[in-house]
């Protein structure tokens, strides 16, 4: 236990190519990006570097943003997730759209290293 109320992530990690224990479903919240923006600024810039040791391209239909991992989801009873996801989803109607900028990105480009 990281604290008096959560597991630690990662003492469940099996390894780095099969994070999640088998059969185990989490509840997550993530930002999903439309794919040919994230393809144009984030796949094509970076497919220069993605080569290198310890990295790896990242399709563009798998570029998410976690906003949070609320653990295993056998952890919750059915009307919390119900809950959880209808107020989640009426305080996302009252956010405006927004631009997500890479700084990395930015910084590249403004050094000249990513074209």
């Amino acid at each position: 236990m990281t604290g008096p109320f959560m597991e630690s992530f990662f003492t469940a990690v099996e390894s780095r190519r099969h994070p999640w224990p088998s059969g185990r479903a989490d509840l997550h919240w993530h930002l999903l990006f439309d794919e040919a923006v994230v393809h144009q600024a984030l796949v094509e810039p970076y497919r220069a570097i993605s080569h290198r040791p310890g990295l790896a391209p990242v399709p563009a239909p798998w570029v998410h943003c976690p906003l949070l991992h609320g653990g295993p989801i056998e952890q919750y009873r059915d009307e919390e997730i119900a809950a959880i996801t209808e107020r989640v989803a009426k305080e996302c109607e009252t956010i405006a759209p927004f631009d997500l900028v890479s700084v990395l990105s930015e910084q590249a480009h403004h050094h000249g290293e990513l074209g």
